[in-house]
């Protein structure tokens, strides 16, 4: 773990904050593969209009935190796109000094926070949690997953240390650990224990020193599922430790707004070309409870409950029954969220398909392959602004 100073760059003062100050509100948000401008893919797909962009702008003013734990970010230019000129912002150490200013066709972990602040800010790293993925993709070199970053600090009287982590994808249940069903999962469920342990350990000594932790970000994984072992290790190592929210995400229902049978039909007929592969549609109701704040350390009353903000009308008319909801309703649930700003894209790339490298940056986009022991390929159908949720918490409430 690094510790860098921002005393003199940051131009913040140590100032003593008065008992009554008011609480921090710290905000965490994928905002899912966020490229440094519109019209931009950043991952073969995804590619904002300029509104979608403005959404995005105006969500994270409207809820205005004093900290922002940001995931899947393109670039540092990508992250100022959205915050403006009042937040100061920091990367992962993936990223390193300026050498992500521009995008790479990667995402990376940040953490911003208010220039106007009048607390003395510390950036810390977690690049421990950078373990080397072994792609199931034979096309695929070895390479660093995401590591954490974020800030230390003490607010009224308590020392805080707040990290921005995004941990592997592709685990989300204890099932996914079954290398018979999954022998592509394998390493993705290994990388993923051992972040998990690492953060674990992480969470436990700074709790020993003397900081209340806050842990916010796109975790991977169904933490609230009765039979997930790792709260019940967190417990074990943290007996302080909260998961917030602590309710089922409400993000996006099920079946919203297309069925899976229509999304993979609307794959079929997108990707023509690739062959009569099992498509299995990316869609938001799959990323269920994901995002969350992992709360320990001495001073965890201090911090309140967390809340999902949804980017979407609320109530909702969405489909009850997999793949039975009439044309006519689909089109009505479209319109309801295009009301708010929310757009939902039609297949338009990809996801984690094995692809070999095209001989031709300008070339179109080559061909799948499927995942080894099956036939089965992710198309990509986006929903505008992001398919993951903001999540809120306050400190020093």
């Amino acid at each position: 773990m690094s510790l860098v100073r921002l005393s003199a760059m940051a131009a913040i003062s140590l100032t003593v904050v008065p008992a009554s100050a008011e609480p921090l509100k710290v905000m965490s948000w994928n905002i899912a593969n966020l490229a440094q401008e519109a019209g931009v893919s950043l991952r073969g797909g995804h590619v904002r209009t300029e509104d979608d962009m403005q959404v995005i702008r105006d969500t994270i003013a409207k809820r205005d935190p004093d900290i922002i734990a940001l995931q899947e970010i393109g670039s540092i230019s990508g992250a100022r796109n959205v915050l403006g000129n009042q937040y100061e912002v920091a990367f992962e150490s993936r990223c390193g000094e300026f050498a992500c200013e521009a995008d790479q066709g990667e995402i990376f972990t940040a953490i911003a926070w208010k220039k106007s602040l009048e607390v003395d800010m510390d950036v810390i790293h977690l690049d421990a949690l950078s373990e080397i993925h072994v792609s199931e993709c034979q096309y695929n070199s070895p390479r660093p997953v995401r590591g954490g970053v974020g800030l230390s600090f003490t607010f009224d009287a308590v020392a805080y240390k707040v990290l921005s982590v995004h941990l592997k994808a592709s685990c989300a249940r204890e099932e996914n650990n079954d290398v018979v069903r999954y022998p592509d999962l394998s390493d993705d469920c290994l990388v993923l224990d051992k972040q998990f342990n690492t953060l674990n350990k992480w969470i436990k000594d700074q709790s020993f020193a003397g900081y209340t932790v806050v842990v916010g970000g796109d975790f991977n994984r169904f933490l609230l599922d009765a039979d997930d072992r790792y709260p019940a290790v967190l417990r074990a190592t943290n007996p302080t430790v909260r998961i917030e929210p602590a309710t089922e995400s409400q993000c996006w229902p099920r079946n919203y707004p297309q069925s899976r049978s229509l999304r993979a039909k609307l794959a079929r007929e997108a990707f023509a070309e690739v062959g009569p592969f099992k498509w299995q549609p990316y869609m938001p109701s799959s990323i269920g409870s994901r995002d969350f704040f992992i709360v320990s350390g001495p001073e965890t009353r201090s911090v309140s409950a967390g809340a999902e903000i949804l980017l979407r009308p609320d109530p909702l008319v969405h489909d009850p029954e997999p793949n039975n909801a009439p044309e006519a309703q689909r089109a009505a649930i479209e319109q309801q969220a295009l009301a708010v700003g929310v757009r939902i894209g039609p297949p338009d790339g990809y996801l984690e398909a094995c692809m070999p490298p095209s001989p031709n940056e300008t070339a179109k986009l080559p061909l799948p392959q499927p995942f080894p022991g099956g036939n089965t390929v992710l198309s990509f159908a986006p929903v505008f602004p992001s398919d993951h949720c903001p999540i809120e918490i306050l400190i020093g409430n």
